[in-house]
This record gives structure tokens, C-alpha cells and sequence, in this order.
């Protein structure tokens, strides 16, 4: 009589109108509520960043479990969108009441008890998880985890697999076995998922509670601003670093300077320094006075080899740029002239 059940079941199935949601809306809002999860967990261990050592790590797995659960009481247990969903334009619904061959709606076939399953599903009707629902998808959301957490973490599967009792033992090979069985059927979840698109993780599919759009007009908006600009500046990063090492250092510094030294780095040019004086610290004469090349004028040696440790200084009277110094004689009696055929004839 079941199986007959079935049929009927199958062919108003067929018949009625499913909407399919987008797999990677899903994805998004389920990554979105973990990096939320993310920043909230950040600030809070600031609030334990004066407390004494190893408070934190005592307390990590009782503190993100009631993180978890203030987060899911806030939002899931109250029948409403969480930040990712509501970004992604998605909410939950009992799909109980519109899939009938939902495990729980095949256990009830089996056993002859009443299924209430819709006529006509369009994909927009909304109906909101019972509490039983909220109530199992909330203990395995975050009590289960918690659990297995704190038992891993204080270490006690692995003394109880150490135990000599064998229903110790048992107890803790049980677990292990339990936890690859639960990743086995985390993993064929997720290809059920990415055939058909409706529950994204286990706990869902187990509770019954899928994904679907709130407003079918809204549109799925993205935006590749930050995308097209993240990618341009990385290939332009890649090719910097593929031709810096094609040139010599010394020769890129050398035409810098040549081409932007006078327009860039050139300083003011001060007119009323006098004639034999050192144009740093006004002393006359310069303190063993050095010529800077190519353009001739003295400074002191101290002034002139501080100011060349910048890089593309230019000369305080002319604006050149320095790029070298030459040892004269005192110069507190030689005018430029003189300068300049001491130059020629070094």
C-alpha cells in the first residue's frame, strides 16, 4: 500500500512547479555566517587578552558553543534570516510540508500516519520550521559539535581507548568509527547537494530545512569592481617582479635622476647665499672645502658627503645634481672662474 503511496506522491510531484535555487547563493550565505562567526569570535578573545594565560584555551570550546547558539537563537530560532541569508535574498522553510518523499514523510507513509504535503508548490510559498525542527537543528548545530569538541580536545577518547575495560574501549572505538561516518555522509551530502542543489549540510537535509528565495523578483547582484581591480593589480605586481631583475639597479637609479631629479627632488634654489660660503651652513670659508660635480661649487666636506646619503640631491645654488665631489684648496679668495679651470684641468 506504501509503494502505491509513493506513486501518487511521485506523479503529483512531477506535476507541481519546483523552483531550482541557485547552488552558490547557498554556498555564499553558509560562508558569509562563518566569516560573521569569524569576526565575532576575534573580538572576543580582545575582551580575554588581559586575563591570565590559558583562561582562553580552557574555555574556547564551551565559549564558541555559546556563540554558536546565541547566534542561532537569534536568527534561525526565531524563524529568521541570518546576515548571510538576507545578503543572498535566501530563508529556511520546512520542506516537509512540500517534499514528500522527505525521510520523516516516508517513515510516516510506512507507518500510516497523515502527511499534510501542499497541492500546488510554485517554490515561493514559505513555511517556517516547527519548533521540534528549530529545536533539533539547534542540538546539532551546536550542542553535538560541542560535545565532540570537549572530549577531543581534554583528551579523553584517547585514554578511554587506552582502558583496560573492554565497554570503555568500545565506547571510544565507537566514536572514532561514528566521527568517519558522519565525514562520509558530510561527503555524499555534498554531491546530493551539487546534483540537485537543495540541502547544503547534513544537519539541514537531516531536519528538513532548505534554502529557498524570499522575493523571486530580486536579482542576484555581483559586482566584479573589487574583483577586475584585485586582478589587475596582482598581474601588474607579477610583471614588476619578473622584469626588475632584467636591470641593472645602478642604471635604473641613474636614469631616474636624469629624467626626474631636476623636477621632482630639485630644491629652491637660494640666491642669498654668499659666493664663499658653504650653502649648508653658511660658513665661510667651508670647512675643507670640496667641489660638487659637475657644477663647481664649494661646500664643506662634512656638508657635502651628509647630503649626498639622500638620494638624487641637488646642488644648493644651481640645482644640479650632485654626482660626485672633488678636494680644492681654501677657497675664500677663488671666484667662480678659477673654480671652473680648476675643474677643466683636473
Amino acid at each position: 500500500m506504501w509503494i502505491e503511496h509513493w506513486r501518487l506522491e511521485g506523479q503529483r510531484k512531477q506535476s507541481n512547479i519546483k523552483i531550482k535555487i541557485q547552488r552558490v547563493n547557498q554556498l555564499d550565505a553558509a560562508q558569509l555566517d562563518e566569516e560573521v562567526l569569524s569576526l565575532l569570535w576575534s573580538q572576543l578573545e580582545q575582551v580575554f587578552r588581559f586575563l591570565p594565560p590559558g583562561i582562553l584555551v580552557s574555555l574556547k570550546p564551551e565559549l564558541q558553543a555559546l556563540l554558536k547558539f546565541i547566534y542561532f537563537a537569534q536568527f534561525t530560532g526565531t524563524n529568521t534570516p541570518t546576515p548571510g541569508q538576507t545578503l543572498q535574498n535566501l530563508q529556511y522553510r520546512d520542506e516537509r510540508a512540500f517534499d514528500s518523499f522527505h525521510w520523516t514523510n516516508l517513515l510516516r507513509s510506512i507507518f500510516h500516519y497523515p502527511i499534510n504535503i501542499k497541492d500546488t508548490c510554485y517554490g515561493t510559498e514559505i513555511v517556517g520550521l516547527s519548533t521540534k525542527q528549530r529545536f533539533v537543528f539547534g542540538f546539532l548545530y551546536v550542542i553535538v559539535p560541542w560535545i565532540y569538541t570537549r572530549l577531543d580536545t581534554s583528551g579523553i577518547l584517547r585514554r578511554w581507548l587506552s582502558f583496560a575495560p573492554i565497554h570503555i574501549s568500545l565506547l571510544s572505538r565507537c566514536c572514532y568509527l561514528g566521527e568517519r561516518v558522519y565525514r562520509i555522509a558530510c561527503l555524499v551530502n555534498f554531491i546530493l547537494f551539487l546534483y540537485d542543489g537543495t540541502y547544503v549540510s547534513l544537519v539541514e537535509r537531516i531536519v528538513g530545512a532548505r534554502l529557498v528565495y524570499r522575493d523571486l523578483s530580486a536579482t542576484r547582484m555581483v559586482s566584479f569592481e573589487f574583483l577586475n581591480r584585485q586582478l589587475v593589480w596582482e598581474e601588474f605586481t607579477e610583471l614588476l617582479l619578473f622584469l626588475w631583475p632584467l636591470f641593472s639597479s645602478n642604471v635604473v637609479k641613474q636614469l631616474f635622476r636624469d629624467i626626474i631629479g631636476k623636477r621632482l627632488l630639485h630644491r629652491e634654489t637660494r640666491q642669498d647665499i654668499p659666493a664663499d660660503a658653504c650653502p649648508i651652513c653658511r660658513c665661510v670659508p667651508p670647512k675643507m672645502p670640496h667641489l660638487a660635480r659637475p657644477c663647481g661649487h664649494a661646500y664643506c666636506y662634512y656638508c657635502l658627503s651628509w647630503a649626498m646619503q639622500s638620494f638624487g640631491y641637488c646642488c644648493e645654488r644651481c640645482g644640479d645634481t650632485v654626482r660626485g665631489i672633488s678636494r680644492v684648496g681654501p677657497v675664500a679668495h677663488t671666484s667662480p672662474t678659477l673654480v671652473h679651470a680648476k675643474l677643466q684641468s683636473s
